[in-house]
């Protein structure tokens, strides 16, 4: 090689290192190496792959790829002994989106540039060409169908070309893993202003919603679900932006809290979405509470073998009415009178419309006794007072007892009662009553 060839080749080698520093790894060895050239993707080109994997199949149909950034073209070369002057570089070109019908053409492109070039260095034209001009080459506009390159035909292709897949379906999975790995360097290499406490961060102290978009700093959203699921809330792991509903998926959550607090969360968002299920029930043993797939009203524990309703979790009963206890019967009838038209058919099918009906009417009765009468303190039976003083006696069990107080009072001497200074009810016999229209057996008075 001549002095002035390598001082040239050396010289243009220092300036490709300078201006493409992150994307030449210069050979140790000669003068050569690799380039990576990065493709802008424009914001009106579409990414489009077959669903059927089959390309010109009469059933064929084209999934868009939503992707913002693409793997760099690989430029492998070395420059010979008569380079610039007399020879070319010796270069492959290497890329997997890129078919090997595409490469060929750009090979085209670089091969006609050293030729017009007329003995000058190309190394950075060349990068133009692969960074700038790589659509306008390939002749593509507005789609690029991704597609691989069939090892069967070869013929016109030009030997320098290499498409490092085989596979469209590993094609895919790797450009969208490139994207995303790509989109989480751009977004930790710059600033956002966090929406929660409203200081500058960098990007690899933050996070992003994936669906709005919405950013904060790493540690106002720990410590936001932190707290929601200590609060049992793993539904409530939403942006906290206000109006905003994006959810937090469970990998961006995995992130973000301990792994304690993290296996907390999951269990709870199992649990919560067994319980949206209308299929599922659980055992209602307390030292089973197994997960059960429904049949109709019934569901058999497949860990205790337990029979049971899924209505009222009880021993099945078969066609029979669901069984209720005093305690249930209250808040049932509650229920049921304040429910919608929806939720009273659904109970009546549950407990039966007969049985509500009746509960419904001794509710009313049980209201109207406890706000017009009063219990008997010896048998506990209601008595209603219509008139007199008084003093009362239990029609069933014949106690005497004061209706202000509801304390008994003896047989012997029931006004003594009224009489005594000890008592609250001193000299308030006939307290209430009109004592004009007092008849002669008030004492009788009861019911």
């Amino acid at each position: 090689m001549n002095e002035d060839n390598y001082e040239r080749i050396k010289n243009e080698l220092d300036i490709i290192e300078s201006i493409y520093s992150e994307s030449f790894v210069r050979s140790s060895e000669g003068f050569g190496g690799q380039l990576s050239a990065h493709v802008e993707l424009p914001s009106s080109l579409k990414l489009l792959y077959s669903a059927s994997n089959t390309i010109g199949s009469s059933d064929e149909s084209f999934v868009v790829l939503d992707i913002d950034y693409l793997p760099a073209i690989a430029l492998n070369f070395k420059l010979p002994e008569g380079y610039p002057t007399l020879s070319p570089p010796v270069y492959t070109l290497s890329c997997k989106w890129l078919t090997k019908i595409q490469l060929s053409r750009l090979c085209e492109a670089l091969d006609k540039c050293w030729t017009s070039e007329d003995g000058q260095e190309v190394l950075y034209t060349w990068m133009q060409v692969l960074t700038n001009d790589v659509w306008k080459t390939i002749n593509v506009s507005n789609e690029l169908i991704l597609s691989v390159s069939n090892s069967a035909h070869t013929s016109n292709l030009d030997c320098r070309v290499f498409q490092e897949t085989d596979n469209l379906n590993n094609l895919v999975t790797y450009l969208i893993d490139y994207n995303s790995k790509e989109a989480q360097q751009k977004f930790n290499n710059a600033f956002f202003e966090c929406a929660l406490c409203f200081l500058e961060k960098p990007g690899s102290k933050c996070v992003s919603f994936s669906k709005c978009k919405h950013i904060y700093c790493r540690e106002c959203i720990e410590q936001y679900f932190s707290i929601k699921i200590r609060d049992g809330s793993v539904r409530g792991l939403i942006c906290p932006q206000e109006k905003c509903e994006s959810q937090a998926d469970p990998n961006f959550v995995r992130t973000l809290v301990s792994p304690e607090l993290y296996e907390k969360y999951d269990s709870l968002l199992l649990q919560s979405t067994l319980d949206c299920m209308d299929e599922i029930a659980y055992c209602p043993r307390k030292t089973c509470n197994a997960v059960v797939l429904k049949e109709l009203n019934m569901g058999q524990c497949p860990v205790c073998r337990f029979v049971f309703c899924v209505l009222c979790k009880r021993t099945y009963h078969g066609v029979n009415k669901c069984p209720v206890n005093s305690g249930e019967l209250k808040k049932l009838r509650e229920a049921y009178l304040n429910g919608t038209a929806e939720e009273k058919e659904y109970l009546e099918k549950r407990y039966g419309k007969k049985q509500l009906k009746q509960a419904v009417e001794e509710h009313f009765s049980e209201t109207w006794l406890e706000n017009n009468s009063k219990k008997c303190p010896n048998c506990s039976t209601y008595i209603e007072k219509i008139d007199g003083c008084n003093k009362m006696k239990c029609y069933k069990c014949e106690t005497n007892f004061c209706w202000l107080c509801g304390k008994g009072l003896p047989a012997a001497n029931p006004y003594e009662h009224f009489n005594s200074l000890k008592t609250g009810c001193f000299n308030r016999l006939f307290e209430g009553i009109d004592v004009d229209n007092l008849s002669d057996d008030s004492d009788d008075n009861l019911e």
